[in-house]
């Protein structure tokens, strides 16, 4: 029986605002003062200015577009796509997050009865957003997970044969970051890597 909270119709893109509120709050405020100001310019200032507020206007409407279809609308959330992705169901798996973890007892459904780790790899000296500082503050379906390093997993090689690492890897912004951690030695071989990126 699932027992799983059913994610409520905007929660994604209200996410988004919550988390990253002061880049929105700063374009609107911006284009709202543009606007306003606007009227009073001589016709070439006025120009400019309209000129500058549509792709700022464009950017926050496409943005929060673009959240709703992905986050609310969309089936990611779902994860039923992953049994399509994975060649076979993992005997061993591990899901790899950044504090906020979404997606471990949606993975517990999909796989029942199966070995498992879920860790959580946030430092904040690595990950220094903002937005993922306010996302550690945000509450949800978790599970207890170890706390490690993401270039120094604490288990021994080989063991997992699926890992999933869905909304966590965008967080390690540099590329030799990204590569510490798909190339962890905990994961087999043959094993394979889900993530949302």
């Amino acid at each position: 029986m699932n027992t799983l909270p059913v994610r409520q119709p905007y929660q994604g893109v209200l996410q988004i605002l919550d988390f990253n509120w002061r880049f929105y709050a700063i374009t609107a405020a911006c284009a709202i003062a543009a606007l306003c100001a606007a009227p009073f310019l001589q016709p070439i200032p006025r120009a400019a200015v309209l000129l500058g507020t549509v792709p700022a206007l464009f950017w926050l409407a496409t943005s929060l577009l673009v959240s709703h279809y992905i986050y609310d609308c969309s089936a990611l959330y779902d994860l039923n796509w992953i049994t399509r992705t994975l060649a076979q169901p993992p005997a061993r798996w591990i899901n790899i997050h950044c504090g906020l973890d979404e997606t471990s007892a949606l993975l517990e459904e999909i796989f029942p009865d199966v070995a498992r780790e879920i860790v959580d790899i946030f430092n904040p000296h690595v990950m220094t957003e903002a937005s993922i500082h306010r996302a550690q503050q945000a509450t949800g379906t978790t599970r207890p997970a170890t706390r490690a390093p993401h270039d120094a997993l604490p288990f021994r090689s080989g063991i997992f044969d699926a890992a999933f690492c869905i909304f966590a890897a965008h967080e390690l912004r540099s590329h030799p970051q990204r590569i510490a951690l798909f190339r962890g030695r905990s994961y087999r071989t043959e094993g394979q890597v889900v993530t949302e990126e």
